[in-house]
């Protein structure tokens, strides 16, 4: 039996890690569009070969200073576009300025400069509020047994984890 979970999970890391994500939203940085706990699904695939990004478009990137953390932000200016805030600075191409929507709490293009195109991760398709999780996780709860997939989306790596969960205790 334990031989039929393999696929199952290796299909799930191979779609998880190439063609579309699901993770968990944390921080403030996107406030009021994403909140912190709110579910992103995330578009790996498509934006590297049927379409470019665009200003306005979500994204998820490696953090140019430190490659550990993944950036959720707004793309507010592409390649051969000018920086908002540099007197006709133009941004090279194949970059990206990015920011937050909570600009005061957003640490983004404005303190570590544009963005390559290699580090971006993937476009966010939607966003499930808190609150739909929340409602999710409370129907979840009345079934005897929950199977919860759980990631951490990371550049190198995706981390899954699974937890088999009884609610009649």
């Amino acid at each position: 039996t334990y031989l039929r979970v393999i696929p199952v999970i290796t299909t799930y890391y191979v779609i998880e890690k190439n063609i579309i994500a699901i993770s968990n939203a944390d921080g403030v940085s996107m406030d009021p569009t994403i909140k912190s706990g709110d579910i992103v699904i995330i578009d790996r695939f498509s934006f590297r070969y049927f379409y470019t990004l665009k200003k306005d478009d979500i994204v998820v990137a490696v953090q140019p200073v430190n490659p550990e953390i993944s950036i959720c932000k707004r793309i507010v200016e592409v390649g051969g576009g000018t920086v908002p805030y540099g007197p006709g600075v133009q941004i090279p191409l194949k970059h990206y300025w990015l920011e937050g929507d909570n600009k005061t709490k957003s640490y983004d293009s404005r303190h570590h400069g544009c963005v390559p195109e290699n580090l971006i991760l993937g476009k966010v398709l939607f966003v499930i509020p808190i609150c739909y999780s929340s409602l999710l996780s409370f129907f979840s709860y009345h079934k005897q047994w929950s199977i919860v997939i759980k990631t951490s989306f990371r550049r190198s790596k995706s981390i899954l984890r699974l937890e088999i969960i009884n609610n009649l205790r």
